[in-house]
């Protein structure tokens, strides 16, 4: 099968990191909403195990926000440097 101009091996990189970012976005939003039910339960039972829950849903928040505020770096560092190094 011929590739085409559309089928480069440069494209596929960045439908990557297009595909990633949506990936964070999407991951980021459904934790917020987990973390905003879990108040909720909290607020309706009183119980602390949905805070302890909230606490680990905001942690993995955390660490996904870091994570993709680094993976904008290294992409934006990758943009900046010259080609040959």
């Amino acid at each position: 099968m011929a590739r085409t101009h559309r089928d480069s091996w440069r494209s596929r990189p960045q439908r990557r990191r297009a595909q990633q970012e949506t990936r964070y976005a999407s991951t980021l939003a459904v934790r917020a909403f987990f973390l905003a039910c879990l108040g909720a339960f909290y607020v309706m039972y009183h119980d602390p195990f949905f805070l302890t829950l909230g606490a680990v849903v905001l942690l993995g928040i955390g660490l996904t926000a870091f994570s993709l505020l680094c993976d904008k770096a290294n992409t934006t560092s990758r943009r900046q440097s010259p080609r040959g190094a």
